[in-house]
């Protein structure tokens, strides 16, 4: 050992200058008998043999320190190796002292635990992003890694695959719940509609919503229906503002009036649809009334005729129609009335005249007890006198005609 030699020969030169300087110390103490000086030579011989033996002592020790530490050393790397699944490193001993095998393991250690150290913190990360998005989508974990000990890197492999495809499912989800809300929105907006759930007012109120399976087709439930519930109401709107016009035009609502109607009352929103409903009740009950005012009119101007019953019969029908004949002209009626006695077998009582009442005594038909005919004179018992001009008579004779109709009708 080039190294000891070099040692010894610096131990030499420093012993020999400290022996030198000890011997004069003896000298001048014990002289030089041989006794006295024996003494002292064998007490410089203990004390070079301690201070060596507790030299060896000391390097003993830290021999042993040595060769515990590489043990322990030697334990964490096998126990990074189990944990990363690898083999244990090949270390070479051949030619390498107690320190040196030392260092050499704990740089393995050390780059080992690093690795360790890393893929616990990844591991923890996946875990807390696959909770996460198991929250937001409203699904149960497929993967639950724990540690210890280290997932393998197929294990780690598989549990990124999987977290990539919720991530992939949750864009997908998230631009969805965007197309959706935009087009809901449009529409609420458009038709004013007032939000009547839970649910529909966290929609239009907030973008932090729960993305699951339930609350997506909850979501497309919602657009289907507001989608349905814009184009009944645009149908709905145009059918009624149609048929406001068309009650405008009957009651003759001013312009200026329906004007200012149509621009307070635009688009097809919900307010526009219940303002038109209320405008339809508004212009059909005035119609009605309208129309009932003028019945009440048309009813007190018509003389109700006494002898006439409310009974329709066959009777009644062949009154209407000698009424109705009274409206052509005062030959045609003439004729029609000569028909009527020509063809009668019947001689009404109010038909009788002083010249005819000896023969109707005797050919009184029985009396119908239920249903009256009109009194009626025929053509051929009115006096001369009691003929009126033309124009008169067909006046009066046309306005009893409108009033039977009125009754009849």
């Amino acid at each position: 050992m080039p190294w000891a030699q070099n040692l010894w020969e610096k131990i030499e030169q420093h012993s020999k200058k400290g022996f030198l300087n000890w011997c004069k110390i003896v000298k001048k103490v014990a002289g030089n008998k041989g006794e006295d000086v024996l003494m002292w030579n064998n007490e410089y011989l203990r004390s070079v043999d301690e201070i060596f033996c507790d030299m060896v002592a000391e390097m003993s020790r830290i021999h042993s320190s040595t060769i515990n530490k590489m043990q322990e050393f030697f334990t964490r790397l096998e126990k990074a190796c189990i944990e990363l699944h690898q083999p244990m490193p090949e270390i070479k001993e051949e030619g390498l002292s107690l320190y040196e095998a030392q260092q050499q393991l704990l740089k393995y250690v050390k780059e080992y635990e690093v690795v360790i150290n890393a893929k616990k913190l990844a591991l923890e990360n996946l875990n807390k992003k696959q909770i996460q998005l198991c929250k937001e989508l409203d699904q149960k974990l497929q993967i639950d890694l724990k540690y210890p000990p280290l997932p393998t890197q197929a294990q780690f492999d598989k549990l990124n695959k999987y977290i990539d495809k919720l991530e992939a499912e949750k864009f997908e989800r998230e631009e969805k719940f965007v197309n959706l809300k935009h087009e809901i929105t449009e529409i609420v907006d458009e038709i004013k509609y007032k939000p009547n759930s839970d649910f529909e007012r966290e929609v239009l109120s907030s973008d932090d919503m729960m993305l699951s399976n339930q609350n997506l087709k909850m979501l497309e439930f919602f657009a289907k229906c507001m989608k349905e519930l814009k184009l009944s109401t645009e149908e709905e709107v145009s059918h009624l503002r149609t048929r406001i016009e068309d009650l405008w035009k009957m009651l003759d609502i001013e312009l200026i009036d329906r004007d200012e109607f149509r621009s307070h009352y635009t688009g097809n929103s919900l307010d526009t649809l219940e303002a038109l409903k209320i405008e339809v009740k508004r212009c059909e009950e005035l119609r009605k009334a309208n129309i009932k005012k003028s019945r009440g009119a048309q009813n007190e101007n018509v003389v109700p005729d006494p002898n006439e019953t409310k009974d329709t019969t066959y009777h009644d029908f062949q009154r209407n129609s000698m009424a109705y004949s009274s409206l052509c002209s005062p030959i045609e009626e003439e004729q029609l009335s000569n028909k009527g006695q020509s063809t009668r077998s019947t001689i009404l009582p109010s038909e009788l005249t002083p010249a005819t009442s000896s023969k109707a005594t005797k050919r009184t038909p029985k009396k119908t007890p239920t249903f009256k005919t009109p009194t009626r004179t025929p053509a051929s018992a009115k006096t001369p006198s009691s003929r009126t001009p033309n124009g008169t008579k067909n006046e009066t004779k046309l306005a009893v005609c409108k009033s039977k109709l009125n009754l009849l009708f």
